[in-house]
């Protein structure tokens, strides 16, 4: 079946998924083109998360439609999923590292999608790569961190280390889940520019209860409740007022 956005880098088209029995994403519509910063925003529970996993093809839809890089997940041999996920970098909200590997190790598993096990394997004593990973972790400041045990690090060196692992990926797409969770609110700011950064050239969706790290970085807001788009405004657009009612607590009247 062909697409009806081909153009695309995501397409939901009345996509909704349940889980535990209850619809985490419901009769979503939402279009990003290549190249845009999206950021997704809204109460906990409005399924920001499911939105990325839908995005990421780590999870299918139960209903509509779903496009992710051109394809439909869901209808992809396994072989030709993993090459798509291969293609779509996540910055997941815990991370995701592995403690005990150093910072190397841990931009090198960026292309465990792409690349043989072996060829991981080799890749800490390969010079060519070490030096290319050494230039990335200078990127985010952490060029001389490059050996340390990533569980030596603090919460922000470890969030670069996970924003070096996308360069190193080298994604069509790519997707941050609360990349602030677990930075101190100064370093927000920062944390916001690298992934605009690593993102360059490239699709980026984040989703977030904050606004002010992204409010001058993104193109759109997208305004998520109860699994439902409320609003999909550009950066300009967004007013406090919109914001408010995104996040108003619904009670008995």
């Amino acid at each position: 079946m062909e697409s009806a956005f081909p153009r695309d880098v995501l397409a939901f088209q009345g996509a909704c998924r349940t889980l535990g029995g209850v619809r985490a994403i419901d009769a979503l519509d939402l279009r990003v083109s290549r190249g845009e910063r999206v950021a997704v925003v809204g109460p906990s529970g409005a399924g920001k998360t499911t939105l990325l996993r839908l995005a990421g093809a780590s999870l299918f839809a139960s209903g509509g439609e779903v496009r992710v890089l051109g394809e439909d997940p869901a209808g992809l041999p396994a072989g030709k999923l993993r090459a798509l996920r291969a293609r779509v970098g996540t910055i997941h909200q815990q991370l995701h590292l592995v403690p005990q590997a150093s910072v190397l190790e841990n931009v090198l598993l960026g292309r465990v999608g792409t690349q043989g096990v072996l060829r991981l394997a080799v890749a800490p004593l390969l010079r060519q790569d070490r030096e290319r990973v050494a230039a990335l972790l200078d990127r985010v400041g952490l060029a001389s961190r490059i050996d340390e045990r990533v569980d030596r690090l603090s919460g922000g060196e470890q969030q670069r280390v996970a924003v070096a692992r996308v360069l190193w990926q080298e994604p069509d797409l790519v997707l941050a889940d609360e990349p602030f969770s677990s930075v101190d609110p100064e370093r927000s700011a920062e944390v916001a520019r690298l992934l605009v950064d690593a993102a360059s050239g490239r699709t980026l969706v984040v989703s977030t209860h904050q606004i002010a790290p992204l409010r001058d970085l993104v193109d759109r807001f997208v305004g998520l409740r109860a699994g439902r788009v409320l609003f999909d405004l550009s950066r300009h657009q967004l007013t406090e007022e919109r914001l408010a009612a995104l996040y108003r607590i619904e009670g008995p009247t």
